[in-house]
């Protein structure tokens, strides 16, 4: 079953932020930001045990492209990326 993705704008987390707590893994936040003229994207995720995980992937020209991309790995954590 494909996992339920929050989309949370203006936060501390980020400008566009798409957030998943998985009920089996990882609390995984993909955040799209602008910096400058660009947009960035920000892939964070942490497990209860204490493993980490944090990319960012950029620069993007315009915040389309990045939000594609952003769906594409929320996709690749709905089909069990793991940490």
């Amino acid at each position: 079953m494909t996992a339920q993705w929050e989309i949370e704008e203006h936060t501390p987390n980020g400008d566009y932020v798409l957030h998943c707590e998985f009920e089996d893994g990882p609390d995984v936040f993909i955040a799209i930001n602008q910096v400058d003229n660009v947009f960035q994207i920000e892939i964070t995720a942490a497990e209860t045990n204490g493993k980490e995980f944090e990319q960012v992937k950029g620069p993007f020209q315009t915040f389309e492209v990045a939000l594609d991309l952003a769906q594409a790995e929320c996709k690749s954590w709905d089909a069990g990326r793991r940490i």
